[in-house]
């Protein structure tokens, strides 16, 4: 995949970035959730995220997903994408979901939460699964101003 944007000329014509980024994403009915995974987006448009998937999805199921963000707030504050949308395509291993709603959020400081899990007093090797399924990085250390996300 090039690193320019892709002009579509078809019925959902958007200019696609190819944005490759980890994202979370759950399937979710009223406030049910049906179906959690972890994938990589594949293009993002203004108004559609395609990504990979763990699972497989039928058109017009109702989506979150939370895309790393590959930029930073002030140099320092990691930040996601939240999307909402619905399903409006979708193959083994890949879907596509229309974005209806989208916030950027802080992902807070890594240090910090990393921190806090070290006071559970799990272990390291359950720290580290546990920071691993969080999405921190254990190793992260607190800025030297002293400053936060």
């Amino acid at each position: 995949m090039n690193n320019f944007p892709v002009e579509d000329n078809g019925p959902r014509a958007r200019l696609r970035f190819p944005i490759q980024q980890d994202v979370r994403y759950q399937c979710v009915k009223g406030s049910r959730t049906f179906a959690v995974g972890l994938g990589k987006t594949l293009e993002i448009s203004s108004r559609e995220v395609r990504f990979t998937t763990q699972h497989a999805f039928m058109h017009g199921q109702k989506m979150r997903l939370a895309v790393n963000w590959p930029a930073t707030l002030d140099d320092a504050c990691r930040i996601q994408l939240e999307i909402s949308g619905w399903i409006v395509q979708s193959e083994p291993g890949k879907a596509a979901v229309t974005i209806e709603r989208y916030e950027f959020r802080t992902r807070g400081n890594s240090a910090t939460l990393y921190a806090g899990l070290e006071s559970l007093q799990l272990g390291r090797a359950a720290n580290r699964q546990l920071a691993n399924f969080l999405d921190l990085d254990p190793y992260t250390v607190p800025r030297a101003d002293g400053g936060s996300c």
